[in-house]
């Protein structure tokens, strides 16, 4: 890096850390009361993860006491008042996140020391994102499961109670409950108040407003953090150095940009996995970062854009604001490892003048691991230290046709001999996710990057929660339900200690650097993509399409591939910037693809022409405004035809029979102005009941793909089609019956309602569906 480059990237940091910070300095030891304004302070200071916790962190959750897998509780009894307690804590303390699935509760009630009447007592809906203060981002829903991470202080003790709706049996009501207890004599705390006052509730509109804006201000922070940087080759076996200091000093932000090769070779290549974030303090020779680049920013196999509070991928740069302090030099250096050749811009902040305070810093440490055996839990990472963890980044692969190895419940040991361990109940739970998950999401503390069938990258960071130790930590997951799992994990750890630990990258480690071998690969390729278009992330789309194309390039049918990658650019840059793109393409040897080219040009031939495309696991006979228009059995693929549309209004008349478990149906009409989905309510217009099922007064489109029984889709060109929430369900997945032997439905429609983005917001699961997704 050049020296300008490096003044400039300190100056610029400086400049913006305030907003994105806080301020540069880590804070010290509060002198000021734990409060709710205090607690609310650190969620938008980055620098507040190096800091150790106020106190010890503790997890109340539902797991099985047994060690199975039936990780929920059952209500069967309340007490005088008609509540369950979930929550009983002497002491001072602070609640600093509350996470449910499928609980049935009515109402949340907090008893604040001592206190016989509740001070907070909201409904479960205001909780979770449905009234100041518990509003989003600080709250709300996250891939089907339900958080709130505003913290509530206490002074002598909490109680929590829930009103159940019902002591059904069946009901599985998975809650967890991260709390830390205070026992210093000297902080001071104050309780959450009965009323918040302007200054609180400005704080909480701040925080939220701070996380709400972390796209933003993560594009200014690139830009003027690599705005005066020139590209510098990174060759195979080569080091470059992007911080390097012989004194006390912090590394407060390092922003890195793979140049070249573009994104898609980039994935293609490996660099991934093969460039290497090294990170030395105190003039050790051996690192105490040592982890993959693309693993390190929460992108181990793809690349994705994210924005969390210390990590993020935007514009095509990646940034860490985990905040770096060292005692007696630090060496800070990317290495490729690889065989490929790339070139990188890289800046870096900080002081090389601050003093390190043994009191209050701590160093951060990172370390990579990966396994492939089934029958014993993945050891993530283990020391023997001081120190406190703040989080994790996890890869999930599974390949034995399930989705079996999100069964895992984790488990946090802080010093294993004094402190209860931490159990969770279920992989997508911890990442504050449930039931598979229902969407991808990027928050400031938790996400889920990567969906798709079976298989996820998933992170959570721990700041208010930070999980301290003594002497010793340990963190292990389940290889699945009972360890039974098959298939590929691989995890980045993050923490801090007193002292400087040695953590490599170990021997036995390296082999399981190479992708991973994935026999659902194609077969899953279409589910990863639907998660991706329902974010609206077109450009990750077609870096993953680009990648595909490069990775099956000696096939014949590859042509599908840059068909699709070439839709999800014209969402981007338009039509017109493609169209000689699709010109070429239209003359691909293999037809399928060819076809689809075409058909892209001829949309935009007349404002006349569409495209429909059905979508269907069943047998259907559709007709449009009375006229036939398509008619089939359908195996999940999807069909594609040209049609005519005048403006107006218009009807769909569809007649379907189900053919087998996880049946469906759905239409996507493609015209110049944007799609008509089959989204919304159908009336009946004829019906034949199954035997045993319950006759349906309506359907409603809104199922989504992939589930636990439909997840395998032929790869084709048509971008968008398939993954609106549009699906007739005529048979549910975990069903062992149809919902009726046959159905015909109608709907009016006008062509005025076309939309041309397909974002769209998480909808709530039904009771059935939460119950299916939970394995007994």
């Amino acid at each position: 890096m050049s020296l300008n480059c490096r003044v400039f990237a300190v100056l610029c940091f400086c400049a913006v850390c305030v907003t994105l910070s806080g301020c540069s300095k880590s804070p010290r030891k509060v002198s000021v009361p734990v409060s709710l304004e205090s607690l609310l302070s650190r969620m938008t200071n980055a620098s507040s993860f190096a800091v150790a916790p106020l106190g010890k962190s503790y997890l109340e959750s539902s797991y099985d006491r047994t060690g199975g897998n039936q990780d929920w509780a059952v209500f069967n009894k309340v007490n005088e008042h008609g509540r369950i307690q979930v929550l009983n804590v002497d002491g001072p303390g602070y609640l600093s996140r509350v996470w449910i699935a499928s609980f049935d509760a009515e109402r949340w009630l907090f008893f604040f020391d001592g206190e016989t009447e509740p001070r907070l007592n909201v409904t479960q809906d205001e909780l979770f994102g449905g009234k100041f203060p518990f509003t989003a981002p600080l709250a709300g829903n996250s891939g089907g499961g339900k958080y709130s991470l505003l913290p509530i202080p206490f002074s002598k003790g909490l109680k929590v109670e829930v009103e159940p709706k019902s002591l059904n049996p069946k009901t599985r009501n998975y809650f967890q409950i991260n709390y830390t207890k205070i026992d210093d004599a000297s902080v001071t705390i104050e309780s959450y108040p009965h009323a918040l006052s302007t200054s609180q509730s400005n704080m909480v509109d701040h925080v939220n407003s701070a996380h709400t804006n972390l796209l933003s201000e993560y594009s200014r922070l690139s830009a003027e953090m690599l705005g005066g940087c020139d590209s510098q080759p990174l060759l195979p076996g080569q080091s470059l150095s992007f911080w390097q200091d012989d004194t006390a000093g912090i590394l407060d932000a390092f922003c890195v940009r793979i140049d070249s090769p573009q994104s898609a070779l980039v994935m293609k290549h490996e660099l991934l996995r093969n460039i290497r974030v090294q990170l030395y303090w105190n003039n050790a020779r051996t690192p105490s970062v040592d982890v993959p680049l693309g693993d390190f920013f929460c992108n181990p196999l793809y690349t994705r854009s994210f924005e969390s509070l210390p990590l993020a991928r935007v514009n095509g740069a990646y940034i860490c604001r985990f905040p770096m302090p060292y005692r007696k030099g630090a060496r800070c250096v990317l290495f490729n490892a690889g065989k490929s050749d790339a070139s990188v811009s890289i800046a870096a902040a900080g002081r090389k003048d601050r003093p390190f305070d043994s009191r209050h810093d701590r160093y951060f440490h990172a370390v990579w691991r990966a396994t492939n055996r089934s029958g014993v839990p993945f050891r993530m990472m283990e020391t023997s230290s001081r120190g406190h963890y703040v989080g994790c980044m996890l890869t999930a692969i599974g390949q034995d046709g399930s989705w079996n190895i999100l069964e895992g419940d984790e488990c946090l040991r802080p010093d294993s001999k004094t402190e209860p361990p931490q159990f969770g109940t279920g992989l997508e739970d911890y990442f504050s996710g449930a039931y598979y998950y229902t969407s991808l999401f990027d928050l400031p503390f938790h996400g889920l990057i990567e969906q798709g069938a079976m298989r996820t990258d998933q992170y959570r960071f721990h700041i208010l929660d930070a999980v301290p130790f003594e002497k010793s930590f340990e963190c292990d997951i389940e290889f699945g339900d009972q360890n039974r799992a098959k298939g590929y994990m691989s995890t980045v750890i993050n923490w801090y200690a007193d002292t400087v630990r040695k953590v490599a990258l170990s021997p036995d480690m390296k082999p399981l650097l190479a992708r991973p071998a994935d026999r659902f690969e194609l077969a899953g390729l279409m589910s990863q993509l639907f998660t991706l278009e329902r974010a609206g992330l077109y450009k990750d789309a077609a870096a993953r399409m680009g990648f595909f194309a490069n990775r099956f390039r000696d096939q014949r049918w590859v042509d599908i591939f840059r068909v699709r990658e070439v839709g999800y650019r014209s969402l981007v840059d338009g039509f017109d910037a493609v169209k000689q793109e699709y010109e070429n393409l239209g003359q691909s040897k293999w037809q399928p693809a060819a076809q689809a080219a075409r058909d892209a040009l001829w949309v935009h031939e007349s404002s006349t022409n569409a495209l429909l495309g059905v979508h269907a696991l069943s047998k259907y006979s559709l007709k449009l405004d009375g006229k036939e228009v398509a008619t089939g059995t359908g195996r999940g693929e999807l069909k594609v035809h040209r049609i005519n549309i005048l403006p107006g209004s218009h009807s769909w008349e569809v007649d379907l029979t189900p053919t087998s478990q996880g049946s469906f149906f759905s239409l996507c009409l493609r015209t110049q102005k944007g799609d008509i989905t089959s989204a919304g309510s159908w009336n009946i217009v004829d019906l034949e009941e199954a035997s045993g099922a319950k006759v349906p007064t309506s359907f409603e489109a809104r199922s989504l793909l992939p589930n636990m029984t439909v997840w395998a889709f032929e790869p084709n060109a048509y971008a968008l089609m398939q993954s609106p929430r549009a699906g007739i369900n005529l048979w549910s997945f975990w069903a062992a019956r149809p919902l009726v032997k046959r159905v015909k439905l109608q709907k009016q429609w006008k062509l005025s309602d076309a939309v041309r983005i397909v974002t769209e917001r998480e909808t709530e699961r039904t009771a059935a569906e939460l119950r299916a997704h939970a394995v007994d």
